[in-house]
């Protein structure tokens, strides 16, 4: 649990059963109804962020955060690739969505391909979630650094509830995707104010006690939130006896 592991290598793993009083307890106790359970994967969020809200009381509507080792390099398609695979998820086509296809020797994927729906979802590990936020939103957000979200993390959230309580699925698979773009340019604070909003959703969805609802969140990979510097990348590997071209 306190295993010092970099926030890139980590998973932040919630088990997120609402706290009831002894009065919900018991109203629970009496219907015997079993929880539905909600599984929601946030895209880039670290254990040591998660821990850190956590430590500080951010999070009251979850238990302690759990570690779990990332696959390698520590990104969206192969770390979700290898999480999921237990349900069928597709080997991945690269380690982004723009990559090298071996057998036509040319780059695919991209941009454009983010825009359509049977590149960007069909046949990847994106099919296995019963939401998934909308592909051109997605790709719109970060157009948008700061606005985009979190305007489109509010619709996702909103989005995913109205989703779960129509579904009759016992156990419901989301994707929430704003979480990394707002990591990737804000620091902290957005990623923060978008969990704590994660966290009124699950109380909003224990409000009924004859109806309980168990939340599972984890997360793909994490993010460091620290200045980048640039690695000389082409002179050490022309060092190490490579040519570049």
């Amino acid at each position: 649990m306190r295993t010092q592991v970099s926030s890139l290598l980590v998973l932040a793993v919630l088990l997120a059963a609402s706290t009831f009083s002894h009065a919900q307890a018991a109203a629970l106790a009496a219907t015997a109804a079993s929880p539905r359970t909600l599984v929601l994967c946030l895209d880039g969020v670290g254990y040591d962020l998660v821990e850190e809200m956590y430590r500080r009381g951010e999070l009251r509507h979850f238990r302690p955060p759990a570690p779990l080792i990332n696959a390698f390099p520590s990104l969206t398609n192969p770390g979700l690739v290898e999480i999921l695979a237990p349900l069928g998820a597709p080997p991945a086509r690269g380690y982004e969505d723009y990559y090298f296809d071996r057998v036509a020797n040319r780059m695919r994927g991209g941009i454009l391909y983010r825009f359509s729906r049977r590149h960007f979802i069909g046949g990847t590990f994106r099919d296995l979630f019963h939401y998934h936020p909308n592909h051109i939103r997605m790709t719109l957000e970060y157009a948008l650094p700061v606005v985009g979200p979190l305007v489109n993390g509010g619709i996702t959230l909103r989005q995913i509830k109205k989703e779960f309580l129509r579904s009759k699925e016992r156990v419901f698979f989301a994707y929430y995707d704003s979480s990394d773009y707002a990591s990737h340019v804000h620091g902290k604070w957005l990623p923060r104010l978008l969990l704590r909003r994660i966290d009124r959703l699950a109380a909003e969805l224990n409000r009924d006690p004859r109806h309980p609802v168990e939340v599972v969140i984890f997360s793909d990979h994490g993010n460091a939130f620290r200045r980048l510097r640039k690695a000389k990348l082409g002179k050490a590997l022309q060092r190490a006896g490579f040519r570049l071209a």
